[in-house]
């Protein structure tokens, strides 16, 4: 009996000084991204936005069209691009594209107050010129 115990405790002590071999993770979503691959999509639209707004204030409108659209492509659900390119076409006098995007960028911007209340101004001024 005492032998078993000895045994069973010497099986114990050895078990515990070996390590299990690590656990390789091949699949990329177990990382996180670096940090440069981060900040680089959220700063690509805000530098294409400032351009578009440039290019709106110089009635440059189809080019601004253009920065907003590489803009959405980079990050689809940014709202403030949505909103830029909906004064564009309400610029350029195009109420219903101006209406469509304007929508588009309100179902985006529940958590920015400001912008909510900026769309639903520029969705008013575009029914009330658009008829």
């Amino acid at each position: 009996m005492a032998t078993r115990i000895l045994l069973t405790i010497a099986l114990l002590l050895l078990s515990a000084c070996v390590k299990p071999p690590p656990v390789e993770r091949t699949e990329t979503y177990h990382r996180p991204p670096p940090e440069k691959q981060q900040a680089a999509p959220k700063r690509a639209p805000l530098a294409l936005q400032k351009k578009a707004i440039q290019a709106i204030n110089d009635q440059r409108y189809d080019e601004a069209i253009g920065y907003l659209q590489r803009a959405i492509k980079i990050d689809p659900r940014d709202a403030r691009s949505w909103h830029y390119l909906a004064q564009v076409y309400w610029h350029m006098q195009d109420f219903p594209q101006c209406r469509a995007m304007v929508r588009r960028a309100m179902s985006y911007s529940q958590q920015d107050k400001d912008l909510q209340q900026a769309n639903k101004t520029l969705l008013q001024q575009c029914f009330e010129e658009g008829q």
